[in-house]
């Protein structure tokens, strides 16, 4: 996959993980031995595969993070490299630590999964020369390397570049990222605490009361709650046989900054994102994050 000629420039950072997927017939018991039906090895973390998405509809991607001096560290890094054909120059290693790692357990037919994931890992541990964000378009960001996070973003906006962030689950980062984005996407659950944290009664008024931030919650199989400005819009997400639902709400962000930043207007780019993230659903690991073309045939040019 190459990128076009004058493709757009997203940059993105965040934490870089090794994901071991093992797909099972049905969750364990306590004590018990399940026969894994498949297992897969994968680079993972929220704004790594929101640009791996971006970069699958042809822009040029830049990735800014840090991993252990371990073979995995080098493992994830090349994949990112050679497989995905993104800018890791400015992926540092952490010397000392191991590179973070999750366990996610895929459950029968339903594509659920369960995570455990490791903390303590490698940190970005200097400033991040702001020229990472010449030409770029949009910076993603998942909270993770807070202060480095917040000094990219406030320097992205200075320079007039959409700032993008995965709330995920809550970081305390958050509250003070939220005055320096243009797009939050994130569970309900992160809402409410993000909403209570910031001194809001209810997540609906912190969510209006933010008027120039695209924000954007969602609710599982239930509707995606989006305000820009004073409006609120509430949209079906999109049902499927999922096989493999790990790492479909970081393609649905992913999805939703390519159409905001291509200036569509709301109803197209949550439908563009839910048909991402709902083809994702559909294939096991990164190689199931659909490509462009794929996505416009189902809803149109």
């Amino acid at each position: 996959m190459k990128k076009a000629e004058g493709s757009p420039v997203y940059v993105g950072m965040g934490w870089i993980l090794c994901d071991h997927v093992m797909m099972m017939p049905s969750y364990p018991r306590e004590d018990e031995k399940v026969v894994a039906t498949k297992s897969l090895k994968q680079v993972g973390g929220p704004a790594v595969r929101a640009l791996m998405t971006i970069r699958n509809f042809g822009a040029e991607a830049r990735f800014v993070g840090a991993v252990g001096d371990d073979s995995i560290g080098r493992r994830v890094t090349a994949e990112l490299r050679d497989s995905r054909e993104i800018d890791v120059s400015l992926v540092v290693t952490d010397r000392g630590v191991g590179t973070r790692e999750t366990q996610v357990w895929l459950a029968g037919d339903s594509g659920s999964r369960t995570i455990a994931y490791s903390p303590a890992g490698p940190e970005l541990r200097k400033s991040v020369p702001s020229s990472v964000l010449l030409g770029a378009q949009a910076l993603v960001l998942d909270g993770r390397h807070a202060a480095t996070a917040v000094e990219l973003a406030r320097t992205a906006r200075e320079r007039g570049i959409f700032v993008a962030v995965d709330l995920g689950s809550y970081k305390d980062v958050f509250v003070e990222m939220a005055g320096l984005t243009d797009l939050m996407v994130g569970p309900e659950a992160t809402w409410a605490t993000l909403s209570q944290e910031a001194g809001f009664s209810s997540t609906r008024a912190f969510m209006l009361g933010m008027e120039d931030i695209t924000c954007v919650m969602t609710h599982g199989d239930g509707p995606i709650v989006c305000t820009s400005g004073q409006e609120e819009m509430l949209y079906e997400p999109k049902r499927v046989a999922a096989i493999d639902s790990n790492g479909a709400g970081d393609v649905f962000f992913g999805a939703m900054v390519w159409g905001l930043t291509h200036r569509w207007d709301m109803d197209r780019a949550v439908v563009f994102a839910t048909t991402a993230s709902a083809l994702k659903c559909q294939r096991i690991g990164n190689l199931g994050i659909p490509r462009l073309e794929e996505i416009l045939e189902l809803i149109g040019p």
